[in-house]
Order: structure tokens, then sequence, then C-alpha cells
């Protein structure tokens, strides 16, 4: 049993309507005027450029940085690398005939004091009494201070 096969549609775009001379001549005439005013801007800046004095330099491109080659690893250990490798590791651990000598720590004693500390005696004060001033009393006070 075989499927028929299905058709599928595409749009296609129309084609599109030739370009008349007018048009044609048109576009040429906006390009001409497009090249005219590159050329005006390009002159006015050169001439800029001179009566400001101005000079482009051109620069070198910069040289890249040398490598800095360090010596190869060595492929394979030989006895003479363990020895010393072994000797550095021998030179750092104390030998136990040594004595290793700690350096003393200073450490702050607190002494007590033979002393005795006075305590201060409170000290009663007696608050004048606030009296509540207005009026004519008041502008007494204020201007004339009785």
């Amino acid at each position: 049993m075989e499927q028929p096969q299905e058709v599928i549609k595409v749009k296609t775009n129309p084609p599109k309507k030739p370009r008349s001379e007018k048009q044609i001549a048109q576009s040429m005439k906006m390009l001409a005027v497009l090249k005219e005013r590159r050329e005006t801007h390009k002159k006015a800046q050169e001439e800029e450029a001179t009566t400001h004095g101005t000079v482009e330099v051109e620069y070198d491109a910069p040289k890249p940085k040398k490598k800095v080659l360090l010596a190869p690893a060595p492929e394979y250990i030989t006895k003479t690398h363990l020895e010393k490798f072994k000797s550095e590791l021998l030179a750092g651990i104390p030998q136990p005939g040594e004595r290793v000598v700690e350096k003393p720590v200073e450490r702050i004693v607190e002494k007590p004091v033979d002393r005795i500390v006075e305590r201060p005696v409170e000290r009663i004060v007696e608050r004048e009494k606030v009296v509540h001033l207005s009026g004519n009393a008041l502008l007494d006070k204020i201007f004339f201070g009785k």
C-alpha cells in the first residue's frame, strides 16, 4: 500500500517591475551629489589640518615581546638530583642530638596593689527651687535683672 505524495505549494515573490530610465537617471544624480559632498568634506579636513599645523604621524605596529625561555625540566631524575633533594630536606629537620631553643615569651603578670583606695563620698547638693515667672515679673527679670 503506497501512500500518495502530497504536493507542497510554495509562494513565490512576484517579479519586480524593471526600473525606468527616469529612476536610473535620478539615482545616478543622487550618487554624484553624495560623491561631491564627500570630496568637499575631505578637502575641508585636509585644509583644517594644514592651517592648524597638525600632522598625522604613522606609528609602527608594536613589536611582539620576546618570550623568556625557562630552562627545560629534566625528563629523568638522576641519583645526584635525589641526593641533593634529600640533603635539602634533612638540613631543615633538627637532628635528635640537637637541642631546640625556644625564645621566652613575655607575659604580663598582674601584681596586687599594697595600698587601700578610698572610695569617693557622695555629696548632697541642694537644688534651688525653680520659680516660673510670667508676665511683668518675667519682663522685669529680663530687662532690669531683678
